[in-house]
């Protein structure tokens, strides 16, 4: 082919293919993401004058994801935000260790919500579980406050995926 008989792209040419690519973007990206579900999402936040935020998101493939929204100061004492972002692979066996925790009766009967109730410097971890048929939210808000019969009503299985998820802040 001769460079002499090609015609250059127009404008309008290149405009329409490039608004086709974005409208078609979000149909590819969710036909991804529904071949990974996310099996876990974990969602913790701390405050203590700024509140910082952790979201794990672990998918059916073992796929770990965990973004973390941090405050810190600066070297001019101004508060700014940190975002990092981490991923790894779970072994299938520890996968399977969550989801077994994630199955018993006791995770799965668990209240909504156990919360201590404080004025000051709240904090609170999310777990949200799907797998098929199944899905469970479950919230821990301010355990730190909470009184030893408070804690003992929190059921077992969920305290393990707290403490894997979180295992700096419960011990």
């Amino acid at each position: 082919m001769n460079t002499e008989d090609m015609k250059p792209f127009s404008r309008r040419t290149f405009l329409s293919c490039a608004l086709t690519l974005l409208l078609l973007e979000p149909i590819y990206s969710q036909a991804t993401f529904e071949q990974r579900p996310i099996v876990f999402e974990f969602v913790g936040i701390m405050c203590a004058g700024q509140c910082d935020r952790l979201s794990i998101k672990i998918y059916s493939d073992g796929n770990y994801v965990a973004e973390d929204l941090l405050h810190e100061k600066s070297k001019s004492g101004r508060v700014r935000s940190v975002m990092m972002k981490a991923e790894k692979q779970l072994e299938p066996s520890e996968l399977e260790e969550l989801i077994s925790w994630a199955e018993q009766p006791e995770f799965l009967n668990a209240q909504e919500e156990y919360v201590k109730q404080v004025i000051d410097q709240p904090s609170h971890i999310t777990i949200y579980f799907s797998k098929n048929s199944v899905k469970k939210k479950v919230m821990v808000a301010n355990y730190e406050v909470m009184t030893a019969e408070q804690k003992a009503k929190i059921p077992v299985p969920l305290m393990k995926l707290i403490r894997w998820a979180y295992p700096y802040s419960f011990e």
